[in-house]
C-alpha cells in the first residue's frame, strides 16, 4: 500500500482483502443482468460465476484465482458473500420484490410494537427494529438464507406482534378453541 502512488479508495478495498468480494458481487449483478425476471434459480450462482467475472486481472485477487483453478480432491463452494445480489442473481426482481415485501412486514410488525403506549410492547419494538438494523447491515457479509439468526428474530419480532395486536382486539377474546 505505501509503494502505490495514486492511493484510491479501491485500491485501499483491494488491499484490506476486499477485491475478491467485489468480483463475487459484480458477477452475482452480471449474472442478474443476463436474467432479470426470474434469476437462474436458487444454488445456480456458481454455475454462472466464472462465464459472469467482470475482465479483470485475476493476479490482484489471488482468492478468486484459487477458486478458479482447484486442486484436486479440494471441492469449491462459491457464493456471492452478499445477500443482496444472491437474491437479485438467483431469484431475480421477482424474488427481490417478495424478499423485501417480507422484510416491510416485519418492519411494520416492529413498528407496531414501538409506537405501542405500553412499555413492554415498545421493548420488543425496539428489539425488532435494532434486529432488523442488525439483518440488514449483516447481509452485506453472508449470503444463505438457511442462517437460523435471521429467522429467530423475524419469529420473535412478528410473534410479539401478533400476541399483543390479539390483546388489543376485542373480537379475540370471543373466540373460543374448541376441542
Amino acid at each position: 500500500w505505501n509503494v502505490v502512488e495514486e492511493r484510491t479508495l479501491a485500491d485501499y478495498f483491494n488491499y484490506l482483502g476486499f477485491g475478491a468480494r467485489f468480483m463475487y458481487a459484480e458477477a452475482a449483478y452480471n449474472t442478474y443482468a443476463a436474467n432479470p425476471v426470474l434469476g437462474v434459480g436458487l444454488g445456480n450462482y456458481a454455475f454462472y460465476f466464472e462465464k459472469m467475472l467482470p475482465d479483470e486481472f485475476l493476479a490482484r485477487t489471488p482468492e478468486v484465482l484459487r477458486i478458479l483453478t482447484p486442486e484436486v480432491g479440494r471441492n469449491r463452494l462459491i457464493t456471492p458473500k452478499n445477500l443482496y445480489f444472491r437474491i437479485l442473481a438467483e431469484t431475480g426482481l421477482l424474488g427481490m420484490a417478495a424478499f423485501t415485501a417480507f422484510l416491510i412486514a416485519v418492519l411494520g410488525c416492529a413498528l407496531f410494537l414501538w409506537f405501542s403506549m405500553e412499555r413492554q410492547q415498545r421493548f420488543w419494538g425496539a428489539a425488532g427494529l435494532l434486529g432488523l438494523c442488525v439483518f440488514l447491515a449483516s447481509g452485506f457479509s453472508f449470503d444463505s438464507l438457511a442462517i437460523p439468526n435471521m429467522w429467530v428474530v423475524f419469529g420473535l419480532i412478528t410473534a410479539a406482534a401478533w400476541v399483543y395486536a390479539r390483546q388489543d382486539d376485542p373480537a379475540s377474546d370471543n373466540v373460543l378453541i374448541k376441542g
